[in-house]
């Protein structure tokens, strides 16, 4: 709620649903933190090329999908090099 009620309000909320799932899986907040900073990056894109949003291939669920699984690919990726080191 901190960003507002905008026409935005219920992809929001289910962002922040995905943020909450992604920590209890993963444990971490670095993963929830992983596709936050993707969702952002997400939306400087479309900000500054708002005619993306006009191919049909492109959706608001495939990116809520692409931000999630790039939030735990990400996480893994960041897991498994944190483990190494600490061998």
């Amino acid at each position: 709620l901190i960003h507002g009620l905008t026409a935005y309000t219920i992809a929001d909320i289910v962002m922040g649903l995905m943020f909450g799932k992604l920590k209890k899986q993963s444990g971490s907040i670095i993963a929830p933190l992983l596709a936050h900073i993707g969702a952002n990056a997400l939306n400087a894109l479309l900000y500054t090329f708002p005619e993306l949003l006009l191919y049909r291939g492109f959706s608001i669920v495939y990116s809520i999908v692409l931000i999630y699984g790039a939030g735990i690919l990400l996480y893994k990726l960041f897991k498994s090099v944190w483990d190494r080191t600490k061998q």
